[in-house]
């Protein structure tokens, strides 16, 4: 009996925790549009990495969804070679359907460059998080924490840096005010409680 009502907590906590994770990304929802200048997918001629694999849909950067970390950057991302024909600046700009308050963003990206995110203040743009590069190997998540709070209706995501062979899998951004819900907190908190008991009461013959 305690073995399937544990079971039963554990299911309920594994569909809560993502939905907790998620909280306040107002990507996942809020987008209105996306703009991208710029040529995706196409790398410079005799470049070391020919040939690779198409870029994603630029949509799935705001899937909620991350890669596993040191996934090669051309693997499952959306990438850009910015030398290509000696200057490909691209940028992704989205349109929020209404004005958000944001207090943190995450970011992952290839390891070795800059991502920056920037936000509209009505007049020009500022940068709200540089997501700086971390030198390991492949895809890297970069979370900037709790940032001074800002509010606006647009952002835009570039990258600096680097070799110029930039790729993105992932942005999230936070809104100061969402928070998962106290039901799913607790929920969550039994969970994590029922493991910590379960490992610890192991039968004697496991031992």
């Amino acid at each position: 009996m305690k073995l399937r009502s544990m079971s039963r907590l554990l299911a309920a906590a594994a569909t809560c925790l993502p939905l907790m994770a998620s909280a306040g990304n107002v990507l996942l929802s809020d987008i209105a549009s996306i703009n991208v200048s710029g040529t995706p997918g196409v790398l410079r001629a005799g470049s070391i990495w020919a040939p690779a694999p198409a870029a994603t849909a630029v949509g799935t950067l705001f899937d909620g969804s991350f890669l596993p970390t040191g996934t090669t950057w051309t693997n499952g991302t959306f990438w850009w070679d910015e030398l290509l024909g000696q200057g490909n600046p691209l940028t992704i700009e989205l349109q929020l359907n209404a004005p958000r308050t944001l207090e943190r963003f995450v970011v992952q990206g290839d390891d070795n460059e800059n991502y920056l995110v920037d936000w509209w203040d009505g007049a020009a743009w500022q940068l709200a998080y540089n997501a700086a590069a971390v030198f390991s190997f492949g895809m890297e998540t970069r979370d900037s924490g709790l940032l001074p709070a800002i509010t606006t209706d647009r952002l835009r995501i570039r990258a600096q840096g680097g070799d110029g062979y930039y790729s993105l899998s992932e942005v999230q951004a936070f809104e100061a005010d969402r928070v998962p819900e106290p039901g799913s907190l607790a929920l969550a908190g039994l969970a994590l409680a029922a493991l910590v008991t379960a490992g610890r009461r192991r039968p004697a013959a496991a031992r």
